[in-house]
């Protein structure tokens, strides 16, 4: 697909694809179309299973458009995968509210909050319950402060970090004093 139909900014942090709207309004159908297209092809295609969508640039968003959610949170959940959706706007959430979609969707308010939970088993055991999150998380070259702990990301070769098969070069450090 050419850069010039792109409707998402994607970013892969670990495991996860983050996928950001670039439109403020999502009303027109052929844009729902390719945004339909994208957003498929991150499970089909690129076999992505945690998927975040970042709201926060959208202002409107059409009944054509919840539709192409539901039938990605459908196939989402059909590849047992994870879908949160996230920065959605206040009049935006009331819409999701009123058709009682916010019982289907998990929605958070932010983006470290959809991604956070995402993370693998591994990393959250280490994390443990009280983690408080950096500004800048999940970044790469971040930290994540836990009760006397500091972790962080960093790139590393797959020999350094082998548990980390999916993305290799990401590594996950952890220092407790």
């Amino acid at each position: 697909m050419s850069i010039g139909n792109r409707r998402l900014d994607i970013e892969e942090i670990g495991d996860i694809t983050v996928a950001s709207f670039v439109d403020k309004k999502i009303l027109d159908e052929s844009n729902i179309q390719i945004i339909g297209d994208q957003l498929f092809a991150l499970l089909d295609e690129d076999h992505r299973k945690k998927i975040v969508l970042d709201f926060s640039a959208v202002e409107y968003l059409s009944s054509a458009a919840m539709g192409k959610l539901i039938t990605l949170d459908k196939k989402v959940k059909a590849a047992s995968g994870k879908l949160r959706l996230c920065c959605i706007r206040p009049d935006i959430h009331e819409i999701f509210e009123i058709t009682r979609l916010n019982k289907i969707f998990d929605i958070r308010q932010t983006q470290e909050d959809a991604v956070e939970g995402l993370w693998p088993v591994e990393y959250r055991q280490e994390l443990g319950e009280q983690s408080r999150v950096a500004e800048n998380w999940p970044h790469v070259g971040s930290e994540i402060f836990t009760e006397g702990c500091a972790v962080g990301v960093d790139l590393i070769s797959q020999k350094h970090c082998p548990w980390w098969a999916s993305r290799p070069q990401t590594f996950f450090w952890m220092a407790c004093g």
